[in-house]
């Protein structure tokens, strides 16, 4: 029983020496004389062509109610900013580029303002 312990045992620390020997990297004299590995085609990234903007629809502020505005403008943001890897730095930026296609007027006594680390539009006092 012993010898037979011995003998797996010396057959499994042999065996990991072998994978162990044969994970280091190849010479470069190795890949160079097997001919499938020294000549990989290399492939051109192609350009995606840019896909034009759909403009998120702003409904017109209602008296007392401009959440509908609020969450379509904070839509076309998040929008924007995905795209662009950044925020805009105003809303008439976005309306220049195509993601809005106007900016409804703020209830009176309010102005639209972009909320960076939320990225939203809230409204603000003027």
């Amino acid at each position: 029983m012993r010898s037979y312990l011995k003998l797996v045992c010396g057959l499994s620390i042999s065996g990991l020496v072998l994978i162990g020997a044969g994970c280091g990297k190849k010479a470069a004299a190795d890949v160079a004389s097997n001919p499938a590995t020294a000549s990989v085609p290399t492939v051109e990234p192609r350009a995606i062509p840019p896909q034009p903007v759909k403009p998120v629809v702003i409904p017109e502020a209602v008296a007392n109610d401009s959440a509908a505005t609020l969450d379509a403008l904070t839509q076309a943001l998040r929008k924007y900013a995905m795209e662009h890897h950044g925020l805009p730095k105003n809303f008439s930026e976005m309306a220049t580029t195509g993601y809005v296609k106007n900016v409804p007027p703020a209830p009176s006594g309010k102005q639209y303002a972009i909320d960076a680390k939320a990225c939203r539009v809230v409204l603000v006092n003027q």
